[in-house]
């Protein structure tokens, strides 16, 4: 019998179902506006993630088998399956959808090693939310700085252009297809540790994702009404695409952090 917070995780799959309709729809229609769209609600799977183990404590739930694969599937399908298509949408298509299918298979591969991993002591390879947390703030970057280049204009175009050849290369498919390679490797590898208090303060890095989630959705919102009152877009996708560049290297400054931790481990510090 299905208890109230496998319904809150099955409602972040259906989140993650409607994200991949959306990359899909913008392929068939050539609208970038549906990858925003897209991204939203894979965030709002986020945020279920974090909100369905609140519930299982607040209301004492424990945990049940059925309520294990649900909550492992519903992750493949949230954290590694719709930020791949999304990637794949949002970057060229063609030969990306190696790079997806490699970055598809470590992340199923990650899920159903943690489904056996002894993780009492903390974690080993980068876990699903966190990999897809870096591909939407890859993503984030690029969208909005396209944005920005194609509508500013004045000090502040000039100010963007300096930047264009950087982001030329993180759009270019062979860049977009060895990152998301090393993403999925990341997920499976030795050389990334984080210690038991990783483990017991996973409850405040959840609360971080809700945020952030929540942040991207007013960002999406505020985007929503610069169209309706053009005299402010710039602001909101300035402030948008700050927001996705700090987010992004976070999530690389999570990482460094697990290298670290592997090597004092390894030197014995």
């Amino acid at each position: 019998m299905l208890k109230v917070k496998d319904v809150i995780t099955l409602l972040g799959t259906f989140f993650a179902i409607v994200s991949i309709s959306y990359s899909i729809h913008s392929l068939i229609v050539e609208d970038d506006f549906w990858l925003l769209i897209s991204a939203m609600f894979i965030f709002f799977a986020m945020c279920t993630d974090t909100i369905d183990g609140w519930v299982a404590r607040r209301f004492n739930e424990g945990g049940t088998e059925l309520g294990v694969q649900i909550d492992s599937l519903s992750d493949c399908i949230s954290f590694v399956v719709a930020p791949a298509v999304l990637m794949y949408a949002g970057f060229g298509k063609g030969l990306l959808v190696i790079a997806a299918g490699i970055f598809t298979i470590c992340g199923v591969l990650r899920l159903a090693w943690f489904n056996i991993e002894d993780t009492t002591e903390g974690y080993i390879g980068l876990v699903t939310p966190i990999s897809a947390s870096i591909l939407l703030c890859y993503f984030l970057m690029h969208y909005y700085y396209v944005k920005i280049i194609n509508q500013a204009s004045g000090d502040i175009l000039q100010i963007y252009v300096a930047f264009n050849g950087f982001d030329e290369f993180i759009s270019n498919s062979i860049t977009v297809s060895a990152f998301m390679i090393l993403i999925g490797i990341l997920n499976l590898s030795d050389f990334l540790r984080y210690t038991k208090n990783v483990r017991k303060k996973r409850g405040k890095w959840k609360i971080y994702l809700l945020i952030a989630a929540s942040s991207v959705f007013s960002i999406i919102i505020l985007t929503n009404i610069a169209i309706i009152f053009p005299e402010y877009w710039i602001i909101v996708f300035i402030v948008a695409h700050i927001w996705s560049i700090f987010a992004f290297y976070a999530c690389v400054a999570y990482i460094i952090w697990g290298f670290i931790t592997w090597y004092k481990m390894r030197s014995g510090n």
